[in-house]
């Protein structure tokens, strides 16, 4: 579909990897570079060598001993170049090309080090297989969810074990490359690179700035500069808002990598997306934790805030400390934004519409925000078991896990009502809908305050009803029916966690070199389509695809076991 949307395949072309195309793709991707360790050695086949230049870019990295960015950026990447079509341009990189003198690991070692040395902390230059091809499916998935991010347009897979993942997205400029600037006090630099990414923002219509006549030094006026602030501020706010209401971890820092300017997701390494609220975790790097889900905001506000002080540098000529920029006009825009996707995600959530949801947030502010304050506390119930280790770092385990709680729900209400009258659950019932199979006696005691929250809970969820759809018995029953249609999907038990797509992937390698190749690639789009969890999109695997012996049914049968076993971890 990529592929289609750049112009790389006609409209018209059957989805099948053919013996042509796959030649074009490896002649065009299958690359190494040549690195100053191989210029030292001068052990490399010239007959080999491809005409033209590609580059690592540089940009500001926690990872390095510079916090300024004069040594770092793109350890094992190139960017191969840019695509026009129809008006709308891409940038293509490639992961996994070799090791780059930008990666830490090259400042760790002091030295130039060969692709595939594995001695010192990212410096190998190369991807496995499996990391390419979960960034693939997961970006894939997201996407069609509506959520930013870039996207995967090939992952060659080599005998050894290696890929490369090739992405693509409208504009792969990171934050990163221009707070680079920013940090080295490169003005005219880094007035330069924030007009590149505002331009390709302009040529591929997704921002609109307002007309402002153009002048030999400057290429946009101040104006323009500040509603590019509250374009970032708009996008970095409803990213932060959808990425804690979905689950999706995500680690963002000062430096403003893992990050596209644009306010999409990059790296997929250390993306997950739990099945509950796993505020306490945190994803464990060679020498440092990660910030947790919550915290993310926190960075990318202060991403917002970077960008004010930059193009204030930009604008005056005088780089001013940051904390002059913490009560910046486009963090209010931030603020405002966060907040209002924040309630719009907590009713699609729920199973409201877009039109009940208008109603809501038009007549019901005041028990929708409480209604949240409420979830917000049964979100952050944690096991007495305490903090404990997982593969990629700690995490300390949710008791309840709420989206099981929005999928039953409203499907028990319908079955009791029979009039306009309450219908309360008890406790006991309400808590055992959404906690999760881990938690313990101890963790589900229902003591007076978590009693109160159980009923505070319901008669809220009660008025947003009649306010969404009316009070009388046909007007909730109608009601109850939609969410309850909405939520099964939305909410739908076997989501896709970090730990199940792992597991899945592992098993896909397993079985790649005795499956069709053509089914096997049908069954990962039926697989991608099963977790795009929208209300008349979803497409839910049919049982005939789980069933015969041939490798590549063999795999959805062991893709579902794998959502099951992990649908409550991170």
């Amino acid at each position: 579909d990529l592929a289609k949307e750049m112009g790389l395949c006609e409209p018209s072309d059957t989805d099948v990897l053919t013996h042509n195309l796959e030649q074009i793709i490896l002649n065009t991707f299958s690359l190494q570079i040549i690195n100053e360790w191989d210029l030292q050695k001068g052990k490399f086949d010239e007959s080999a060598l491809r005409p033209g230049n590609y580059m690592a870019t540089r940009y500001l990295q926690q990872q390095h001993r510079d916090k300024r960015g004069s040594t770092s950026g793109d350890g094992r990447s190139i960017w191969n170049g840019c695509i026009e079509h129809k008006g709308q341009y891409f940038d293509i990189s490639s992961r996994g090309t070799g090791a780059t003198c930008l990666s830490p690991g090259v400042q760790e070692a002091g030295k130039a080090i060969k692709t595939g040395d594995t001695h010192f902390g990212y410096a190998s230059g190369l991807a496995d297989t499996e990391e390419m091809m979960s960034g693939a499916v997961l970006s894939e998935v997201f996407h069609r969810r509506g959520i930013p991010t870039e996207r995967c347009l090939a992952v060659i897979d080599y005998p050894d074990g290696s890929a490369i993942g090739v992405r693509a997205a409208p504009n792969l400029i990171r934050p990163a490359h221009i707070f680079r600037f920013l940090k080295l006090g490169l003005r005219s630099e880094l007035q330069r690179s924030l007009d590149l990414f505002i331009s390709r923002q302009i040529a591929n219509q997704e921002w609109a700035l307002p007309k402002q006549p153009q002048s030999k030094n400057q290429v946009f006026h101040k104006e323009q500069y500040q509603e590019v602030l509250n374009l970032l501020a708009e996008s970095y706010g409803r990213l932060a808002a959808l990425l804690e209401d979905e689950y999706i971890f995500s680690w963002f820092s000062w430096d403003g990598d893992n990050l596209l300017a644009n306010g999409a997701l990059l790296d997929y390494g250390s993306i997950r997306q739990f099945a509950a609220r796993h505020d306490k975790y945190r994803y464990e790097d060679v020498d440092r934790f990660s910030a947790s889900l919550p915290e993310q905001k926190r960075w990318l506000r202060l991403m917002v805030q970077i960008f004010a002080q930059a193009i204030d540098y930009i604008l005056s000529g005088k780089k001013k400390k940051l904390q002059v920029f913490q009560n910046a006009p486009c963090l209010q825009t931030f603020d405002r934004v966060y907040q209002q996707q924040s309630r719009e995600s907590f009713l699609w959530r729920l199973g409201f519409d877009e039109s009940s949801a208008q109603h809501i947030l038009k007549s019901g502010l005041n028990e929708l925000s409480k209604l949240q304050r409420c979830a917000d506390y049964f979100e952050k119930q944690k096991t007495i078991k305490g903090p404990e280790r997982v593969p990629d770092g700690l995490t300390h385990r949710p008791i309840f896990i709420l989206r099981n709680l929005y999928r039953e729900l409203p499907a028990d209400l319908l079955r009791q009502r029979t009039s306009a009258e309450l219908y309360f659950v008890s406790e006991t019932k309400f808590c055992d809908w959404m906690s999760a199979s881990y938690a313990t006696k101890k963790d589900l005691l229902i003591q007076s305050y978590r009693s109160q929250q159980c009923m505070h809970f319901q008669e809220l969820y009660y008025k947003l009803i009649d306010i969404a759809f009316g009070t009388t018995a046909l007007e909730k029953q109608t009601g109850l029916s939609l969410l309850t249609r909405r939520s099964k999907v939305i909410n739908f038990e076997n989501r896709l966690t970090g730990d199940g797509l792992t597991w899945i992937i592992k098993d896909l390698l397993k079985l790649k070199a005795d499956a069709n190749r053509h089914r096997l690639l049908q069954m990962m789009e039926l697989f991608i389509e099963s977790q795009v969890l929208i209300p008349g999109r979803w497409k839910e695997l049919a049982k005939e695809k789980t069933k015969g012996s041939a490798p590549e049914n063999r795999w959805i049968r062991l893709a579902q076991r794998n959502l099951q076993l992990y649908r409550e971890t991170v």
